[in-house]
C-alpha cells in the first residue's frame, strides 16, 4: 500500500453489473475498473466489494433443479457465477495493469477473533502489494439465517475495520430521494446527517436482483459515519462518478463523518463488532423515545422490552431495535436470553445493558 494513500471501500450492487437479460454488463464492469485505475493513479487504494455472483449464475443457467430445495439451487448459481464474475474482472483489470485477489467471506468468519484477524491481514497484505482486493460474501457456504443483510453490511464492516477514508455504495439510483425515484417530481437529498432524517423517505422496496433495499444502505452508512468515515450513495450510471467524487463534485447522497460524536475505545469496538451480535432486543415506543434523547446516557431496563430474539449469554453482544425496526444501538448483555425474556416488560428488575457498555446511534 502506498505511503499516505487514502483508502476507499467501494461496494457495487448486482443491479449495476447486470443487464436486463441478467447477463453481466461488460461495459459497466470496464467503466468501473477504469475509474478504479484512475483512483489508484491518484494514490487512492480501493477495497472493492462486488455483488453479482448469484445473478450472474442465473444468466449462465436460468433453470436449476434441486432435490435439496431453493437454498441449494441458489448455492449452485453462486458456484456458477462467482468464477465467471471474477474471471471477467481479472481480464479487464489485467488489461489495465492491475492485479486482483478474490476474498470470500461469511458472517460466521467475524464470530472468531482469529478469523477476523486473518481476514484483515490478508486484505492488508493485498493492499501492501498493490493488489486490488475484490470481496464478496461466500454464498456457496453461507447459511441463509446467518447471512449478511446484503453486501452493504459486509462493505460497511470492512470500512470500519480498515478505518476507510470513504465508503461508496454504487447502486441503481443516484442516491436517496424524497419519494420514489421513478416519480418525475422526486428530488435527490444531497446530505443526510443521521438515520432519523432519512427514515421518512425510505420504503421497504427491495432491488430486483439483490437482497437489500435502501434501508440497509442507509444503516450501513450511518454506522460508518459514526466512526468518522465519509459515506456516499450514488450510481455507477453517473458518468465518471468516482472521478467526480475525487474532484469534490455533488453526485449522490452524502453522509458526512459524525465528528460531533466522541466515542470511547470500548464503544468503538462495539461498533466494529456489530456483525457478531448474538440476539436482538425489541423495545417499546416509550423506551425508543428515551434513547433518542441523547442529552444523557441511559441503561436498558427490562420494563421497556417487548421481545427477546436469539440465544445469547451473559457478556454477549446484542442489538437493540425499536418496534418499528429502528436501530437503537448495540450493547453487552448482563444476563442471558432466557432471563431477559422472563424479565421483559417487568419493573424493578436489573438492567439488561448498562450505559457504559451500550452504544446508541445518533
Amino acid at each position: 500500500m502506498k505511503t499516505n494513500a487514502e483508502l476507499w471501500v467501494i461496494k457495487i450492487g448486482s443491479n449495476s453489473l447486470l443487464k436486463e437479460d441478467k447477463r453481466l454488463n461488460i461495459q459497466a464492469l470496464e467503466d468501473l475498473c477504469q475509474q478504479i485505475k484512475c483512483l489508484r493513479d491518484q494514490n487512492i487504494q480501493v477495497i472493492l466489494v462486488s455483488s453479482g455472483a448469484v445473478t450472474a449464475g442465473k444468466g449462465l443457467k436460468s433453470e436449476i433443479t434441486s432435490s435439496q430445495g431453493e437454498v441449494a439451487a441458489e448455492q449452485v448459481r453462486a458456484a456458477l457465477g462467482q468464477p465467471y464474475l471474477m474471471e471477467t474482472y481479472r481480464k479487464i483489470l489485467a488489461d489495465l495493469g492491475i492485479a486482483m485477489g478474490q476474498v470470500l467471506i461469511t458472517k460466521n468468519d467475524f464470530d472468531e477473533n482469529d478469523t477476523t484477524t486473518n481476514i484483515h491481514n490478508c486484505i492488508q497484505c493485498l493492499l501492501e502489494n498493490n493488489i486490488l482486493p475484490i470481496v464478496n460474501e461466500n454464498d456457496v457456504t453461507s447459511v441463509r439465517e446467518l447471512m449478511f443483510t446484503d453486501n452493504d453490511e459486509l462493505a460497511s464492516l470492512l470500512a470500519l475495520q480498515f478505518s476507510a477514508d470513504k465508503f461508496v455504495l454504487l447502486t441503481e439510483v443516484k442516491g436517496l430521494y424524497d419519494k420514489n425515484p421513478h416519480d418525475p417530481t422526486a428530488q435527490l437529498i444531497p446530505e443526510v446527517k443521521n438515520l432519523e432524517d432519512a427514515k421518512q423517505y425510505i420504503t421497504d422496496e427491495k432491488s430486483h436482483f439483490g437482497r437489500g433495499g435502501m434501508l440497509p444502505k442507509i444503516r450501513s452508512c450511518n454506522k460508518a459515519a459514526h466512526m468518522g468515515c465519509a459515506c456516499l450513495i450514488t450510481s455507477l450510471a453517473t458518468q465518471d462518478v468516482l472521478i467526480q467524487i475525487v474532484n469534490g463534485e455533488k453526485c449522490g447522497t452524502w453522509f458526512p463523518p459524525r465528528e460531533d460524536i466522541s466515542l470511547n475505545n470500548f464503544k468503538k469496538r462495539l461498533l466494529h463488532q456489530f456483525s457478531r451480535a448474538k440476539g436482538k432486543i425489541i423495545i417499546d415506543a416509550t423506551a425508543t423515545k428515551l434513547f433518542k434523547d441523547h442529552s444523557r446516557a441511559r441503561s436498558l431496563l427490562p420494563v421497556g422490552i417487548l421481545d427477546v430474539q436469539g440465544d445469547f449469554n451473559k457478556d454477549d453482544l446484542v442489538e437493540v431495535l425499536g418496534a418499528d425496526e429502528t436501530h437503537i444501538g448495540l450493547g453487552i448483555a448482563e444476563y442471558d436470553a432466557q432471563t431477559a425474556q422472563e424479565y421483559a416488560g417487568l419493573q424493578n428488575k436489573p438492567f439488561l445493558i448498562h450505559y457504559d457498555r451500550f452504544f446508541v446511534y445518533q
